[in-house]
Protein backbone atom coordinates (compact mmCIF):
# COMPACT_ATOMS: atom_id res chain seq x y z
CA UNK A 1 0.00 0.00 0.00
CA UNK A 2 1.21 3.74 -1.36
CA UNK A 3 2.04 6.31 1.79
CA UNK A 4 -0.79 8.21 0.02
CA UNK A 5 -3.07 5.90 0.33
CA UNK A 6 -2.85 5.29 3.96
CA UNK A 7 -3.18 8.92 4.26
CA UNK A 8 -6.29 9.06 2.34
CA UNK A 9 -7.42 6.33 4.30
CA UNK A 10 -6.41 7.92 7.72
CA UNK A 11 -8.39 11.41 6.68
CA UNK A 12 -11.65 9.60 5.97
CA UNK A 13 -11.24 7.70 9.24
CA UNK A 14 -11.04 10.81 11.44
CA UNK A 15 -13.32 12.63 9.24
CA UNK A 16 -15.59 9.80 9.92
CA UNK A 17 -14.94 9.85 13.40
CA UNK A 18 -15.53 13.64 13.30
CA UNK A 19 -18.77 13.45 11.76
CA UNK A 20 -20.38 11.15 14.16
CA UNK A 21 -19.13 12.98 16.79
CA UNK A 22 -20.75 16.37 15.43
CA UNK A 23 -23.58 14.76 13.27
CA UNK A 24 -22.17 17.13 10.40
CA UNK A 25 -21.33 16.63 7.30
CA UNK A 26 -17.35 17.77 6.37
CA UNK A 27 -16.81 18.95 2.88
CA UNK A 28 -13.10 19.17 1.39
CA UNK A 29 -12.34 22.96 0.67
CA UNK A 30 -12.45 21.96 -3.46
CA UNK A 31 -16.04 20.97 -2.72
CA UNK A 32 -16.50 24.02 -1.25
CA UNK A 33 -14.98 25.84 -3.89
CA UNK A 34 -17.47 23.85 -6.36
CA UNK A 35 -20.56 24.74 -3.82
CA UNK A 36 -19.27 28.74 -3.74
CA UNK A 37 -17.41 29.91 -6.56
CA UNK A 38 -14.78 31.07 -4.34
CA UNK A 39 -11.34 29.67 -4.95
CA UNK A 40 -10.03 26.41 -2.77
CA UNK A 41 -7.20 28.74 -1.69
CA UNK A 42 -9.29 31.95 -0.89
CA UNK A 43 -11.81 29.23 1.52
CA UNK A 44 -8.32 28.16 3.21
CA UNK A 45 -7.68 31.55 4.05
CA UNK A 46 -10.41 32.15 5.64
CA UNK A 47 -10.23 29.02 7.49
CA UNK A 48 -7.00 29.65 8.90
CA UNK A 49 -8.16 33.23 9.34
CA UNK A 50 -10.87 31.71 11.78
CA UNK A 51 -13.58 33.27 9.33
CA UNK A 52 -14.79 30.05 7.98
CA UNK A 53 -15.32 27.46 10.30
CA UNK A 54 -12.82 23.97 9.70
CA UNK A 55 -10.95 21.62 10.98
CA UNK A 56 -7.93 20.79 9.61
CA UNK A 57 -6.82 17.30 9.15
CA UNK A 58 -3.12 16.22 8.41
CA UNK A 59 -2.74 18.81 6.12
CA UNK A 60 -6.21 19.20 4.64
CA UNK A 61 -8.86 21.86 5.92
CA UNK A 62 -12.90 20.61 5.80
CA UNK A 63 -15.86 22.44 6.84
CA UNK A 64 -19.37 22.14 6.36
CA UNK A 65 -21.51 22.82 3.91
CA UNK A 66 -24.14 25.01 6.15
CA UNK A 67 -20.45 26.80 6.48
CA UNK A 68 -20.20 27.39 3.30
CA UNK A 69 -23.82 28.16 2.43
CA UNK A 70 -23.45 31.06 5.45
CA UNK A 71 -20.71 32.27 3.77
CA UNK A 72 -22.94 32.65 0.79
CA UNK A 73 -25.36 34.57 2.12
CA UNK A 74 -23.16 36.84 3.90
CA UNK A 75 -21.74 37.59 0.59
CA UNK A 76 -25.49 38.02 -1.09
CA UNK A 77 -26.32 40.68 1.72
CA UNK A 78 -23.35 42.11 1.45
CA UNK A 79 -23.93 42.31 -2.29
CA UNK A 80 -27.64 43.91 -2.17
CA UNK A 81 -26.00 46.74 0.32
CA UNK A 82 -23.60 47.92 -1.62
Amino acid sequence: MKKDDIIYRDIKSKMFETNTQNNSSLISLSRAAQLSGYHQDYLGQLCRAGKLPASKIGRHWFTSKDAVEKLNEAQSQAETIS
